[in-house]
């Protein structure tokens, strides 16, 4: 009797253990791999993001840079390489060009450097 105690009770034994580690095993690699889909989604909407948001950004400061490379007093003032007049019209404009586009340096192609 004792043996067949011990034959039932591994027999009990394999048929809960068994099919349950395998549940626990489907389960977790399910989980696992939606977990890795969700974050690799998430991933590339990010990079779509901020991708959509440097390009919205380099395309505003491409139209302020062709607004002022088509103001005659600009144009003017780089030619003649005349830093004075080129501080005074670029402090005429810095204030607005930092509170609404944050730009806090302007640069001209020769080096020359307003802060």
């Amino acid at each position: 009797m004792d043996s067949l105690k011990k034959k039932l009770l591994t027999i009990f034994l394999v048929l809960t253990i068994v099919p349950m580690m395998i549940t626990i095993t489907v389960v977790w690699m399910t989980t696992n791999s939606g977990f890795n889909n969700l974050i690799k989604d998430q991933q590339e909407t990010m990079e779509h993001i901020i991708q959509s948001e440097f390009d919205n950004v380099a395309e505003e400061l491409k139209m302020i840079t062709e607004i002022y490379s088509q103001d005659l007093e600009f144009v003017q003032a780089f030619n003649e390489q005349d830093r004075e007049a080129l501080v005074d019209l670029v402090n005429g404009i810095y204030s607005r060009l930092f509170s609404e586009h944050g730009i806090d340096v302007i640069e001209y192609g020769d080096r020359i450097q307003m802060e």
